[in-house]
């Protein structure tokens, strides 16, 4: 049996998580632009490294960090994908290509600092809010010897 690792959910990470689904209405639809760069062409589900390298010596780029969202379900919840997209004196668009069949993407730009976005990619890369499912900040007790392994 594999099992995925639990992700511990701190605080300040419900506290952002909870501020993405208020700001919701903020969410805007970025749009695809196709690019390349000699042979380079952006990868799917690379967005970062692809954002990264287009923009390298473009002065008036700069990549926006954020996530893709789809609003809320039926049920409330809301799935957040940690995504770049460039900025190109004020105009953001999406170089990253993805499935021609997913519905419209709708980006949600992170406020708070780089560091704080890139340390959340590990575990929060994707995140269904609220969160379901997921060790509270305390750990549940369970220990390694107690034969659940």
């Amino acid at each position: 049996i594999q099992y995925e690792a639990m992700r511990i959910i701190t605080a300040a990470i419900e506290s952002y998580f909870a501020s993405l689904r208020s700001r919701l209405g903020e969410a805007k639809p970025v749009l695809f632009k196709a690019v390349s760069i000699a042979e380079w062409l952006p990868q799917p589900s690379q967005c970062h490294m692809n954002v990264d390298y287009w923009i390298a010596g473009r002065q008036n780029c700069t990549r926006v960090r954020g996530w893709l969202t789809w609003g809320e379900d039926e049920l409330g919840s809301c799935l957040f994908i940690a995504h770049s997209v460039v900025d190109d004196n004020g105009i953001l668009y999406d170089i990253t290509p993805i499935d021609p069949n997913t519905s419209p993407l709708m980006f949600l730009k992170h406020i708070g600092t780089v560091e704080a976005f890139d340390a959340m990619q590990p575990q929060f890369s994707s995140a269904t809010y609220p969160f379901l499912f997921e060790l509270a900040q305390a750990s549940c007790g369970l220990e390694e010897d107690a034969g659940y392994n």
